[in-house]
């Protein structure tokens, strides 16, 4: 059998972790402005927000608010930029999350792995 027949992927995907479809209201910070989005999808590792269009740069920092239903406050996030999609009908933009795992990211991990099991 071959690779093509196998049902597996051409080339491995390169993220290392697993993202979910799932919209959470995030709140980013970039250059002193505050933007409200939903997420598209999400990981523990960064999100993609549709439909967020201004003069973003790719490896711009940013500082990100997710709401999580299990949660009264935000979980903070620093972030970087990594795609930039300036379209003229809906741009948006994916982000990845800095550093290593904090209370933050391992709340998210939590909330992240019960979607998938629930």
């Amino acid at each position: 059998m071959s690779d093509e027949d196998s049902g597996f992927p051409k080339t491995p995907e390169k993220r290392h972790y697993q993202r979910i479809d799932l919209e959470l209201p995030v709140e980013i910070e970039v250059d002193g402005r505050k933007l409200t989005a939903t997420t598209g999808n999400v990981s523990c590792g960064g999100m993609y927000l549709p439909n967020l269009q201004s003069d973003f740069k790719e490896a711009q920092g940013v500082i990100t608010f997710i709401n999580l239903p299990s949660r009264a406050e935000a979980i903070r996030l620093n972030a970087k930029i990594t795609r930039v999609e300036n379209e003229a009908v809906a741009g948006g933009i994916a982000v990845e999350f800095d550093g290593l795992y904090d209370d933050n990211r391992l709340e998210m991990d939590r909330y992240l792995k019960w979607k998938l099991l629930n």
